[in-house]
């Protein structure tokens, strides 16, 4: 995606990347992911939900961004 049709971030609240870690790629303001649980609780939008349920939400469809396509 271009830095123009971002999507809102997802933060986690119980993630496997420590704090010191995060802060540091938020810094140079790149977007993170990280493994959850589909039970964990993560921020989106403003909005606290489980996992399992912004699955739901999020779409899914493939993109192609020079020449790879990508997967949610």
């Amino acid at each position: 995606m271009t830095s123009t049709s971002r999507q809102t971030p997802i933060s986690s609240i119980y993630s496997n990347c420590s704090e010191e870690i995060v802060t540091y790629l938020e810094g140079y303001g790149k977007e993170w992911v990280s493994a959850v649980e589909s039970n964990a609780y993560v921020t989106y939008g403003g909005e606290r939900i489980r996992v399992d349920a912004l699955a739901e939400r999020i779409d899914t469809v493939p993109r192609t961004i020079n020449s790879k396509t990508h997967y949610i």
